[in-house]
């Protein structure tokens, strides 16, 4: 029937809109933030059909649907804490999305160097050990991992 028809387009596209805005919001969010986020849907698909097509829901699907939303509640109440504390502990009082995202590229701008850094000195060093094992004539190199790993 018609009615049949258009809840399919409805639902078409409400699920590209959603999906469409999960994928945007990724960049926003952190993971486990984003897939409680997917798991949300879970637990509003069935609500979605009581309320549209008078289905009701058994009470296993009630009492997953709590618990996934005192988990979303909890974590995101948690995240909130952390980032205020954080945000005071820092002196600026306010633990806006603009001052988290300034601070995680800062952070991960430090990350990278140190990485960068750490990966010159490796390679540094595993330079400077071939050409001192090359110079030395009177070491002999292993030839076998088993005389390797004795070495060790």
């Amino acid at each position: 029937s018609s009615a049949d028809f258009g809840y399919v387009v409805l639902q078409g596209f409400l699920s590209s809109l959603s999906f469409s805005l999960l994928t945007i919001a990724a960049a926003y969010i952190s993971a486990p933030e984003t897939s409680l986020t997917f798991l949300l849907e879970t637990v509003l698909g069935p609500i979605w059909v009581f309320l549209v097509l008078d289905e009701e829901p058994t009470i296993y699907t009630l009492i997953g649907g709590i618990i996934l939303i005192l988990n979303l509640a909890i974590h995101n109440t948690w995240a909130l804490y952390l980032d205020r504390k954080a945000a005071s502990a820092e002196g600026n009082g306010t633990g806006s999305v603009e001052d988290k995202n300034n601070s995680d590229s800062t952070q991960r701008q430090d990350q990278d160097e140190q990485r960068d850094t750490i990966s010159e000195a490796s390679s540094e060093e595993i330079k400077s050990g071939l050409e001192e094992a090359t110079n030395n004539n009177n070491s002999t190199m292993p030839e076998s991992p088993c005389e390797i790993i004795q070495v060790v």
